[in-house]
């Protein structure tokens, strides 16, 4: 199942899906996310949230200084030049409740020291030099390299750095979260209703694949579905 998808033609795109039960009044449509994307991508998020009953949404409380750097790259490279912004949704104006089933500082925190030295000094010193280039040099392709989730690849990505230690920042940045999603997920699909509801599920994309696995051992199917672009090559030369 794929989540992003990155080709020549249509550049970066985001699937929005929707997954039911059979006899259930509940709804899931899952919003896989990326840091950076054209302005038009996220208004086009926000326009279609305010039809949601709840809003599911990620965001942890703040982090150490060094944690930020990774998110620090996506930062830098939001520009002018590459026609990007960061990722920016105002749920308050949705009018639609909004639930943040994630890390608290404390986690991060402790989370973060468990990470291998080494490579928290590499995030610390090489994700802002990322960023700039990004921001100066590169180009919307550059950016694009690695940024396609489905189902298969976040299991092979893992068997290649198994040992390199960085299974702890995975657990930090994926598996705590995702856990913690999962269980805001089945305690709403535990709660009686008294009528239909809509659930946005807006999490980057590298979570969407646990996500869809727990749903599906509750029931849910993917029943209806579109495609989102995040951002084209249209104005770049190969």
């Amino acid at each position: 199942m794929q989540f992003i998808e990155v080709t020549a033609l249509a550049g970066v795109r985001s699937a929005v899906t929707v997954l039911r039960r059979r006899g259930g009044r509940l709804t899931f449509v899952l919003y896989p996310m990326v840091h950076i994307g054209e302005p038009q991508f996220y208004a086009g998020v926000q326009e279609r949230l305010r039809t949601a009953g709840l809003v599911v949404v990620e965001g942890v409380d703040a982090a150490p200084s060094g944690a930020r750097a990774l998110s620090l790259s996506y930062e830098l490279a939001a520009s002018r030049r590459l026609g990007l912004v960061e990722q920016r949704l105002d749920y308050r104006a949705l009018g639609v409740p909004v639930l943040r089933p994630d890390l608290d500082a404390a986690r991060v925190a402790k989370g973060w020291r468990r990470v291998p030295r080494a490579l928290r000094v590499s995030l610390i010193v090489f994700s802002p030099l990322y960023g700039l280039w990004l921001r100066f040099l590169g180009s919307r392709r550059a950016l694009a390299r690695g940024l396609a989730v489905d189902d298969l690849s976040l299991d092979e990505k893992r068997l290649l750095t198994a040992g390199t230690g960085v299974e702890r920042l995975e657990e930090l940045v994926l598996d705590q979260r995702d856990q913690l999603l999962l269980e805001a997920l089945w305690e709403l699909h535990r709660r009686p209703l008294d009528g239909p509801l809509e659930v946005a599920v807006v999490y980057g994309a590298s979570h969407m694949p646990p996500v869809v696995r727990g749903l599906l051992r509750l029931g849910y199917r993917p029943t209806d579905g579109e495609w989102l672009t995040v951002f084209t090559f249209l104005d770049e030369l190969d």
